[in-house]
C-alpha cells in the first residue's frame, strides 16, 4: 500500500533551464518500505517506472548488512541481492560487491558486474587491501595500491564519453597549492579548458544530470587571506555553483539563502522544476528536509530526515529515503524506524 500526499508547487524556470509543466499537484508517493539512510549512495532511477536502492534483508533496518532491492512505483518493492552494502550502476550495467558472510569485517566479498540482471562474479577481495568503487560516474573498482599506481592520479574524472577535470594544473610539486583555475580536458579532442572556479574553491566532485547534459559543480570558500578553506560559507557572501557542458561552456548560478546559510552546507540536486536542497542541520527548529529553489523563491516541501536524491532522466521525479524526523530514524529499533524510499513529482516534462 502507497500513500500520495498532494503539495503545493509552482512553475519557475530551474538553473537556467527551461521550465517544465509543473504538475497541479505534485504528489509524494511512498512505498512504505524501509530504505537505507546512512548509505550515502542516492537511489538509482531505472527508468520511468522503477527504481533501484539500498534496503536490509526482508526490508527490516539493517545498516551493516544491506541488500539492493527494486521498487516498481505504484507497484510493490522486492529484493535484488542480499548481502550488498553498495553498488554502482550506469547505462544498464550494475557492479556490485557480495560481502563473505564469514568475514566478521563486513569489507571482503567477491565483485559481480554486468548488464542488470546478467551480472557475473569476478575479482575477490583478498588480504587486507579490499576494492572499493572509487569512480561512481564509471563505475570503476580499485584497492588503495591499485589507485596510487593509476595514470592520471589526483584528476577528477567525469564520463569517459566527456572527459575528466584537471586540478592541477599550474601547480609546482612540493610546494603549496595555489589557488589556480581548474581545468576541463574533454575526451573528444583532448583539448583543456579553463574554467571559471579554482582548485581550492570547490569541492572536488561533480554531479552529472542526464537531462540538462550538464555537471553540477559544488563551491566551497577558500580565504585567499589565510590560504585556507573556511566552512561554513560566510552567511554575506553569494555562493556559486556551475553548470559544466560536455563542450566546456559554464553557466554560473547562486545557491538560494535559507535556514542554511552562514551554519551548514545543503545537498544540491539539479531537476527540471527548480534546484532542490536537502538540510540535515535544522533536527531542533524542524528546519531539516528537503527544499525547492525555484528563482529566488525556496519551499520547504518536506521536513525530516532526508537522505541523499536520485533525480529521474526527464529531471521531473527524485527519489529518496526518509524519516518524518529523527525520532522516526531510530535504526537500532525496526519496529520504530520509520525511514521509507520515497518519490516525489515535481513536474511534467
Amino acid at each position: 500500500m502507497q500513500r500520495r500526499i498532494s503539495l503545493a508547487l509552482g512553475v519557475v524556470a530551474a538553473a537556467g533551464l527551461a521550465a517544465a509543466a509543473a504538475a497541479a499537484d505534485p504528489e509524494l508517493i511512498d512505498s512504505k518500505v524501509w530504505g537505507s539512510g546512512v548509505s550515502l549512495l542516492a537511489p538509482t532511477w531505472l527508468d520511468a517506472r522503477r527504481v533501484l536502492f539500498l534496503s536490509g534483508p526482508g526490508f527490516k533496518p539493517n545498516e551493516q548488512r544491506r541488500a539492493i532491492a527494486m521498487w516498481e512505483i505504484d507497484g510493490k518493492a522486492s529484493s535484488y541481492r542480499q548481502n550488498v552494502n553498495h553498488y554502482c550502476y550506469r547505462d544498464g550495467t550494475i557492479v556490485y560487491k557480495v560481502l563473505d558472510v564469514a568475514d566478521a569485517t563486513m569489507v571482503r566479498g567477491t565483485w559481480h558486474a554486468g548488464k542488470l540482471g546478467s551480472e557475473q562474479p569476478g575479482r575477490k577481495d583478498a588480504g587486507g587491501d579490499v576494492a572499493r568503487i572509487y569512480d561512481p560516474l564509471n563505475c570503476k573498482v580499485a584497492t588503495n595500491d591499485e589507485l596510487q599506481k593509476r595514470p592520471g592520479r589526483g584528476m577528477i574524472p567525469l564520463l569517459e564519453k566527456h572527459g575528466y577535470l584537471d586540478p592541477r594544473s599550474g601547480q609546482v610539486p612540493g610546494m603549496v597549492q595555489n589557488n589556480t583555475p581548474v581545468q576541463y580536458v574533454r575526451a573528444m579532442d583532448k583539448a583543456a579548458v579553463k574554467l571559471p572556479f579554482g582548485s581550492r574553491e570547490f569541492n572536488a566532485a561533480a554531479s552529472y544530470f542526464e537531462f540538462a547534459d550538464s555537471y553540477l559543480i559544488r563551491s566551497i570558500y577558500f580565504d585567499a587571506n589565510k590560504r585556507t578553506t573556511v566552512f561554513p560559507w560566510p552567511a554575506n557572501l553569494e555562493r556559486p555553483l556551475w553548470l559544466l557542458k560536455p563542450d566546456g561552456t559554464v553557466t554560473k548560478q547562486v545557491i538560494p539563502k535559507g535556514p542554511w546559510t552562514g551554519n551548514d552546507d545543503p545537498a544540491l540536486y539539479l531537476t527540471r522544476a527548480g534546484l532542490v536542497l536537502v538540510r540535515h542541520g535544522g533536527l531542533f527548529d524542524h528546519t531539516d528536509g528537503v527544499y525547492l529553489a525555484e528563482g529566488n523563491n525556496v519551499r520547504h516541501l518536506l521536513p525530516g530526515r532526508a537522505g541523499p536524491v536520485g533525480v529521474s532522466s526527464d529531471g521531473c521525479s527524485i527519489a529518496f529515503t526518509h524519516a518524518p524526523s529523527a525520532e522516526a530514524d531510530v535504526v537500532e529499533d525496526p519496529k520504530e524506524n520509520r525511514r521509507t524510499l520515497k518519490v516525489m513529482r515535481l513536474c511534467k516534462s
